[in-house]
């Protein structure tokens, strides 16, 4: 099976794991449903869920997990600026057209870390952090950086050879760091703005762990001190 075929299964694994165990009203008094789609035109519009609120104002989630990184939490968090594709840069998933207005992060953990056969009944607990699309954004400009300045950045890549750049340097034991990233081995050539979770808790509306017995608030440091050396 080719690897996209895998993403596709290992996410729709996922998915179903999430819809089976979130229990939204563990962790907030204001959600009143949640709702997986299962048409392609909303998958292609960026939206895997709706999240239905008290005022019944319906919001679309866009679920993003680190299925390549079961178990190893990483401390970041990649977000796509553009991409290579029909001969020209198109934008990426964070500032292209989808409908998307709340990022579902998802750090995986499982009983193996094989992503190519993940099965629903393998996931063992999620760290989770709702996102609001606009307040990610806006915390971008709010550094100096857009749109317009990444795609700067990408020609200078270019122009220099180099495929890194640390817009903010990590502190000394924390999470905090925010780096632009070219992966130029990929057809693609994806440029990714690589996000410290240290900053995305502090952007994040909410932040659980989910597990087949219950959903919790949770710190996303207090999380990984739980996790096993590997």
């Amino acid at each position: 099976m080719s690897n996209w075929k895998n993403d596709i299964n290992a996410e729709s694994e996922l998915k179903t794991f999430i819809m089976k165990n979130f229990k939204h009203c563990e962790i907030s008094d204001k959600i009143k449903t949640v709702q997986l789609t299962d048409n392609s035109n909303d998958d292609f519009n960026g939206i895997d869920m709706k999240i239905t609120n008290k005022n019944n104002e319906i919001f679309y989630v866009d679920i993003k997990a680190q299925l390549h990184y079961i178990n190893k939490a990483l401390p970041t968090f990649a977000f796509e600026i553009d991409y290579y594709k029909d001969s020209k840069y198109k934008k990426g998933w964070l500032y292209g057209d989808k409908l998307t207005q709340i990022y579902f992060l998802v750090w995986p953990c499982a009983t193996h870390e094989n992503n190519n056969n993940v099965k629903v009944e393998d996931f063992t607990k999620l760290f989770c952090m709702l996102i609001l699309r606009k307040d990610l954004v806006n915390y971008l400009e709010e550094i100096g950086m857009n749109f317009d300045t990444f795609c700067k950045e990408r020609e200078i890549f270019i122009q220099m050879n180099t495929t890194e750049k640390h817009i903010r340097e990590k502190s000394k034991g924390k999470s905090d760091g925010i780096k632009l990233v070219l992966t130029k081995k990929l057809s693609e050539k994806p440029l990714n703005v690589v996000i410290g979770t240290d900053i995305l808790e502090k952007i994040a509306f909410k932040k659980f762990v989910i597990t087949k017995e219950k959903t919790y608030c949770e710190e996303f440091s207090r999380f990984k001190s739980t996790l096993k050396p590997r």
